[in-house]
């Protein structure tokens, strides 16, 4: 049986008016991580002292589905108790499962592909794509009886904390990267065993990516990838888009290139990288990305990844920041 996801959903979420004397912990939509699915902050503040986006009254195990940028997928459970009332943007849609819909199950639906392709399909606005309640409402869901459904929910669980543990060998992994490049080349900052130093143009070559007009989106195009592509220092193809144009060779990605994003508005993503260890088909990437293609390549990804490279990207980065005006 297939229903709306509004017809297992409360209809409507108690708002918090502004003339209201206490404090709130509120989620807004930056607050929202779309890899982990999960709430990274609450802030603590005053009514009178909240956004005027803050209006959404929230319960334990509500799903938050962010309304911008749909392609993120920028959902969350609300799992925190806390004293204070719990308040979130209206950029949120807040689903509010009725008896008809185990939470879970409907939380793993919102991050299904198909899920994201029906929002992406009535998104409005090129630049800043946008859905309304309604758009999240009028998908269709899946409904099973509910045992069925909190087996499925079950399932899902096993695998997301399987998926999590892979994430986290990945990062011990990278750790061990780290120590081993230090180990055998000591500080790339004090340089201590004295290797000769150079510029990177001098043992590489780098390309800053492709720029693309809206229209030039398209389902049979190539892939292009972005800074979001990037995801545990390896490639993933879960937010991807193409582009139907012609695109020069040297912004065809190579085998052994190293991805990296140059350019982004939070400090930390910028220096991220990966390596493109395989290319089954053509593909590109975004302006604010940068190919560096050397036969270091394995050196030099390993140094990328060390913290004296990662503090010389911030302070190259504050530094633009600083010189750019409003």
């Amino acid at each position: 049986e297939m229903v709306r996801l509004g017809d297992v959903c409360e209809k409507k979420v108690a708002t918090i008016s502004s003339k209201s004397n206490c404090e709130i912990d509120y989620i807004d939509i930056a607050a929202i991580d779309n890899i982990s699915k999960s709430i990274l902050t609450y802030k603590n503040m005053d009514v009178e002292d909240a956004p005027s986006r803050a209006r959404q009254i929230l319960k334990i195990n509500d799903i938050l589905v962010s309304t911008v940028r749909p392609n993120l997928n920028a959902i969350a459970i609300v799992k925190r108790k806390s004293d204070r009332m719990i308040v979130g943007s209206t950029g949120f849609c807040v689903l509010r499962c009725t008896s008809k819909a185990i939470t879970e199950y409907a939380f793993y639906f919102c991050q299904s592909k198909l899920f994201i392709q029906n929002l992406l399909s009535v998104a409005k606005g090129a630049s800043y794509p946008a859905v309304t309640d309604s758009d999240v409402k009028n998908i269709e869901i899946p409904l099973p009886p509910l045992e069925i459904q909190k087996k499925i929910a079950q399932t899902l669980d096993v695998a997301a904390e399987l998926i999590a543990l892979y994430k986290k060998q990945l990062a011990e992994l990278d750790n061990l990267i780290k120590a081993t490049f230090y180990d055998m080349f000591g500080d790339p900052v004090t340089n201590e065993k004295g290797w000769p130093i150079v510029n990177l143009n001098v043992i590489s070559e780098s390309f800053i990516g492709l720029t693309y007009k809206p229209e030039e989106v398209s389902d049979k195009g190539i892939i292009v990838l972005r800074s979001g592509n990037i995801q545990n220092n390896i490639l993933d193809f879960r937010d991807t888009i193409r582009v139907d144009k012609v695109i020069r060779d040297k912004l065809l990605v190579q085998r052994n290139d190293i991805l990296m994003c140059s350019r982004n508005g939070s400090h930390h993503l910028v220096g991220k990288t990966t390596l493109i260890d395989k290319t089954d088909e053509p593909m590109s990437f975004g302006a604010f990305m940068t190919i560096i293609r050397s036969k270091y390549y394995r050196y030099l990804l390993a140094y990328f990844r060390t913290d004296a490279f990662r503090r010389q990207i911030f302070k190259v980065h504050c530094k633009m920041k600083c010189n750019t005006p409003d």
